[in-house]
C-alpha cells in the first residue's frame, strides 16, 4: 500500500505532462472524474501552450479520469478513462489525444 502511495505521490496527486504535439495553440485543458457534472477548472486559465511546448500537471488522486482539451480555433478532443498514476504524459496532436 505505502509503494502504491509513493508512486501517486500520496495526497498530492500523480504528476503528468501535457505535450502540445499538434500545429495549433491549445487553450483550454480539464481533468474530470467519471460522474462530475462539468469539466471543472481549465488547467491553462488565461494562457495557451504553443505548438511544440509541455506543461507538467497533476491528476488529484488515484483513479480514472476524463480529459478534454480545446485548441485556440475552437476544436475539442475528449478522453474517457485515463488511469492515473499510471499515466505519464498526455499527447495531443492534430484532432487527437493519447495518454502513455
Amino acid at each position: 500500500m505505502l509503494t502504491l502511495l509513493a508512486a501517486c505521490g500520496g495526497d498530492r496527486g500523480c504528476p503528468a505532462v501535457l505535450a502540445n504535439a499538434s500545429g495549433q495553440a491549445l487553450e483550454q485543458f480539464y481533468v474530470a472524474r467519471p460522474g462530475n457534472e462539468g469539466w471543472g477548472a481549465d488547467l491553462l486559465p488565461g494562457r495557451e501552450l504553443p505548438p511544440g511546448a509541455s506543461l507538467p500537471f497533476r491528476f488529484p488522486a488515484e483513479g480514472n479520469y476524463g480529459l478534454r482539451a480545446v485548441w485556440t480555433n475552437g476544436r475539442a478532443v475528449e478522453m474517457r478513462g485515463v488511469e492515473a498514476c499510471r499515466t505519464t504524459r498526455v499527447t495531443l496532436r492534430d484532432g487527437s489525444m493519447q495518454a502513455e
